[in-house]
């Protein structure tokens, strides 16, 4: 029989600015704790979105409220921190609904082997 973890808490104690292909980005440390330990994965707000996307399809009564898009424009350090503040909160409601939280799209999304760049349909296939 298969164990499965099951996270019981998560932190998003800070963000790091990366740059790619001459594109600056924001990613957030999401820190997540189980019975194994701690461990640290960086993801970007279009991964949660991804997620959040992918949640909402397979649990339509998921509570978890994601902070709303900016298009354009900079991100200045006051809005990365609201951001911020506001995805730590969203992980805390799913890590509360046990269904969400045990998904395949939860796991492949705190999977500390998938990059900051990795599509969560790569991870867990397409829905239709």
């Amino acid at each position: 029989m298969e164990r499965t973890t099951r996270v019981q808490s998560t932190s998003i104690p800070g963000t790091e600015t990366r740059e790619e292909g001459g594109k600056k980005f924001t990613v957030f440390k999401v820190e997540l704790r189980s019975d194994i330990g701690p461990w640290l994965v960086h993801r970007r707000y279009r991964q949660f979105d991804e997620l959040d996307s992918k949640l909402r399809k397979k649990f339509p009564a998921f509570a978890g409220k994601m902070p709303k898009k900016q298009m354009g424009g900079t991100m200045g350090e006051a809005f990365v921190e609201e951001r911020r503040a506001c995805l730590e909160i969203y992980l805390a409601t799913l890590v509360a609904d046990a269904s969400a939280a045990g998904s395949a799209e939860f796991r492949a999304f705190i999977d500390a082997n998938r990059s900051c760049n990795a599509k969560l349909a790569d991870a867990v296939g397409t829905v239709g």
